[in-house]
């Protein structure tokens, strides 16, 4: 039998040999000719992807000939060689017509190249052809086409091998393969090849664009109609809010020119020059020969009259600035700048806002008046460096346009960079003065300047608020605080230290898994942790590297699941990988990572997993302990250093100088490795060359269970161990005083150290030797209920009344939580039972409780935080329930409070709009 290889699943093995063939024990499909037809990772690929779209496989062959079309010139030896293997096809299949396949597959050669070459496109083309083919011509099922992606997959030396199939009878097994194909070309060839809609497929997975929905959805008549119309929008509402408390707070000054509603023909001043009709009446009263000398000599007096009032401006034009500077974050934050000045224009006089955006040369007129205008708006995204040629070309043509109307002065809504940049000065030269500029700065607020011809006069400096997209807001949510589900936390957080895992990054920053299984990110001591995921307990953590301000874990919480997850620090960030653990006990395996590789140890197999994509990349057998990393200890006492080479997994022997003492291999920089004893008695350095220093004796050693590695130092000059709890530590190092829980190894000559009970924050301070973050202010946390008062809302920190009042401070700046000695009415309100916060158990995650006022709503956070909202607009606050001064943050207003619960060098008063707003929450409350 020779129909391809016997090893292979029934839907690979070739149908017509005489055509194509396995070669290399699988890798590769080769025509009789000697041709690559495809290869085994290329076909894995592709067969994964046509599976779930199409819900089925068609015959390997037919795909083949299509790919093999796609790849080749439009010339007649191309299309010749593709008849000849139609007709040997045919043979086998007893097909005499083959009518229309040539001159499909002419028609696939003669497409552009963009459209045949690559995975992308050749996928596309394969799905357009047979669309909406009948599934009885498929060959394989779902199900079937995995096991051969599987297949496809695997090295040569791991497929499995399968030489019992029977066939029946070959030749009728044969004709009906062969005829299979047939049926599938004749198919394709009846589709029509259209290049558009192949590219649109290969774009955006559809055929055809589906039609634009029509919808009743009338533009408003003024801009500040629509925020409000967005307002509770779940996509648009923050930025709505946030352009309305922008148009609420901004003040553009009026043109000196402007109308001030003063009757035109009034006197405004006296003068002694002037037309004689303009003289005044007691100097027509004087004699002739007199009038006539006051007149020669200048002393007689002339009526100055009032010049007419220049025109109401009836437009004034608004210029936005796109471009490369603009994009994320800043770009919602000009165009909330740029609806709330418009809102604000409107809303005082009648204005009618003309709104630009620019960019580079180009300049498009905008719609702010409805939502489909916005979204237009926001799609697009050049990625010119300045718009200054635009600013200087729109603003000519539109001084150049005559118009009956008159026109306000520009305004020019700009971020700092931009306006910072000499090129973009230098386009503007030209442009005349007085203009407006609204300036968008780095620390979110935008400075308004008049900019004349003697410089610029700063008129306001505002504070932008979250003008992101898609956050919920507050009446898409009544069970959850606002502040719970912000992107990135506007507050620091406190943590009480404990038995936590940690580790040390870059700059000595601080990653702390809490009991609660919050990541917090301490990048500097004298401020709070910085709040990066949530949902992530120590005990799934099974291996983890430092890159820079970012953090590698690998985490298994269940016995066939596995991620990576990178942690950004400065973003505030999670990206998680699924790792395919097909096979393999999460929980029982054994983890490492490397600079591109994820190691894996189970069941005397080593598998290799790509970071990137978290795909197995190859797997080994692997017999022996792990002792490093990615180095093994066979039984025979030889050291193996697994590297990673074009996908596969090398072996290499290093030497061992301690033998079956080894238990601990560390690679450093400059090709230092060093290995450590199992007992930590000695440890000894190996060079690249295949030497190894004398081992140098520790002094001590423990006795039993061997200590778990946890960290090296930065400076590469410290390992740190666990030491179990029944090991004891014999040697230099058994008389010292407490319970040795780590073990600190020197690698420069210096004694190890024991250290006894302490939280391990404390722990990694000692062994990193440097200053990690030690205060942690206290919040309150347990509390049971609370009451409005006249003087502040209560809280009860016990069911005996022992409470404290939310205060003003006596500067009339600060909220504090001083203890409460007046007397308050029977029957507070009590927090609700606690509700996780994310999925989860309760204690493994934050925990909310909530209680209901006639006012609103108050949560209490099991982190130290009191959020409250109000029933007047769904605005809400949110308090840090520290003793000394609160900090806190709001919806409207931003954070504000301490250095250490905001993350800057100097702290921030409570605007007195918050204390306005607690004020009347709790007047509400009453």
């Amino acid at each position: 039998m020779s129909h391809g290889l016997l090893n292979a699943p029934e839907y690979l093995r070739s149908p017509c040999p005489k055509v194509w063939q396995w070669s290399d024990g699988g890798d590769v499909a080769t025509w009789a000719d000697g041709r690559t037809a495809a290869f085994a990772s290329q076909l894995a690929l592709i067969l994964q992807r046509l599976a779930l779209s199409l819900g089925g496989l068609p015959p390997l062959t037919s795909l083949l000939l299509v790919l093999d079309a796609a790849s080749q010139r439009e010339n007649a030896a191309s299309q010749t060689n593709s008849i000849f293997k139609l007709k040997l096809i045919a043979e086998i299949a007893e097909q005499h017509s083959l009518g229309g396949i040539g001159d499909m597959l002419q028609a696939v050669r003669s497409l552009p190249e963009e459209l045949r070459g690559g995975v992308d496109a050749q996928v596309a083309l394969l799905e357009y052809l047979l669309g909406e083919c009948p599934k009885d011509l498929y060959e394989a099922s779902e199900t079937g086409g995995d096991t051969a992606q599987q297949w496809l997959q695997m090295p040569p030396e791991d497929r499995p091998f399968q030489d019992d199939v029977t066939l029946v009878d070959e030749s009728t097994y044969l004709k009906a393969r062969n005829r299979r194909v047939i049926a599938v070309l004749f198919f394709m060839a009846n589709r029509s090849i259209d290049a558009q809609a192949i590219e649109l497929l290969r774009r955006t997975r559809l055929e055809s664009l589906p039609e634009p929905a029509e919808l009743d959805s009338p533009a408003s008549e003024r801009t500040g109609d629509l925020l409000r119309e967005l307002r509770d929008d779940q996509r648009f509402g923050s930025l709505a809010q946030t352009a309305l408390a922008i148009a609420a707070t901004v003040s553009l000054p009026r043109r000196p020119q402007d109308h001030d509603l003063l009757p035109a023909g009034g006197v405004s001043d006296i003068s002694n020059r002037g037309n004689p009709e303009q003289l005044l009446l007691s100097e027509l009263a004087q004699e002739p020969m007199a009038l006539l000398a006051r007149i020669a000599t200048g002393q007689a007096l002339y009526l100055r009259r009032e010049s007419p009032p220049a025109p109401r401006p009836h437009c004034q034009p608004l210029l936005l600035e796109a471009g490369i500077r603009t994009w994320g974050q800043r770009r919602l934050q000009l165009t909330a700048l740029a609806l709330g000045i418009s809102t604000s224009l409107q809303r005082r006089e009648d204005v009618a806002i003309q709104a630009v955006t620019v960019a580079g040369d180009q300049h498009w007129e905008e719609d702010f008046l409805s939502r489909r205008g916005l979204i237009e708006h926001l799609e697009r995204l050049p990625t010119d460096i300045h718009p200054g040629p635009a600013i200087a070309k729109w603003i000519e043509t539109f001084n150049n346009t005559p118009s009956e109307e008159a026109v306000a002065e520009p305004i020019l809504v700009l971020t700092a960079n931009t306006d910072a940049d000499p090129s973009f000065q230098a386009s503007l030269r030209d442009v005349p003065r007085p203009y407006l500029v609204v300036l968008l700065q780095h620390d979110d607020t935008a400075r308004i300047l008049r900019r004349t011809a003697m410089g610029d006069e700063r008129l306001q400096t505002i504070t932008l608020g979250d003008a992101s997209l898609g956050r919920p807001d507050a009446k898409a949510s009544e069970a959850r605080p606002l502040f719970v589900d912000l992107p990135t936390s506007p507050l620091r957080f406190t943590y009480e230290f404990g038995d936590d895992w940690c580790c040390v990054g870059q700059d000595a920053a601080l990653w702390l898994l809490t009991r609660d299984g919050r990541l917090l990110w301490y990048p500097q001591a004298r401020y709070g942790a910085i709040e990066v995921a949530r949902g992530i307990r120590k005990s799934h953590v099974r291996a983890y590297r430092v890159l820079g301000n970012r953090l590698q874990l690998v985490v298994a919480p269940e016995e066939t699941c596995g991620y990576l997850l990178t942690a950004d620090g400065p973003l505030q960030h999670v990206n998680a990988r699924v790792l395919e653990l097909d096979g393999i006990d999460a929980a029982a395996a054994e983890y490492s990572l490397t600079e591109d590789a994820i190691w894996v140890f189970h069941d005397a197999y080593l598998s290799l997993f790509d970071p990137d994509s978290g795909q197995l990349v190859s797997r080994e057998r692997c017999s022996g302990t792990k002792v490093g990393a990615n180095v093994v200890l066979r039984a025979d006492n030889e050291l193996t250093v697994a590297t990673k080479d074009a996908g596969r997994i090398e072996f290499q022997s290093i030497p061992n100088p301690l033998g079956s003492e080894l238990g601990y291999v560390l690679q450093f920089s400059r090709g230092r490795w060093i290995a450590i004893a199992i007992d930590l008695s000695m440890w000894t350095t190996l060079h690249q060359h295949g030497t190894a220093t004398a081992p140098t004796e520790t002094g001590c050693k423990i006795v039993g269970a061997p200590a778990n590695l946890l960290a090296t130092s930065r400076d590469e000059q410290r390992v740190l161990f666990a030491v179990p709890p029944a090991s004891p530590i014999v040697g230099s190092l058994a008389r010292q005083q407490g319970v040795p829980r780590f073990f600190v190894l020197s690698l420069n000559g210096k004694m190890p150290k024991a250290l006894s009970d302490a939280h391990s924050v404390s722990i990694h301070s000692v062994f990193e030797q440097t200053s990690l973050p030690s205060r942690f202010p206290a919040v309150r946390k347990k509390l049971v209920g609370l009451q409005p008062h006249p003087g502040g809302l209560v809280l009860f920190r016990t069911q005996v009344r022992s409470s404290v009042q939310l205060r003003v401070g006596t500067d009339g700046r600060h909220l504090q939580l001083l203890q409460f000695r007046g007397s308050v009415q029977d029957g507070f309100v009590e927090f609700g039972e606690p509700q996780p916060l994310d999925d989860g158990e309760t204690g493994k995650t934050p925990r909310l409780r909530r209680a209901d006022l006639p006012g609103g709503t108050v949560w209490l956070d099991s982190r130290g935080l009191l959020h409250m909202r109000s029933y007047r607009d769904d605005s809400e606050l949110t308090l840090v329930l520290h003793d000394d001064l609160l900090a806190g943050w709001s919806s409207r207003w931003g954070s504000f409070g301490s250095p250490f619960f905001i993350g800057e060098d100097s702290g921030k008063p409570v605007p007195p709009q918050v204390i306005e707003w607690l004020r009347d929450f709790n007047q509400d409350c009453l």
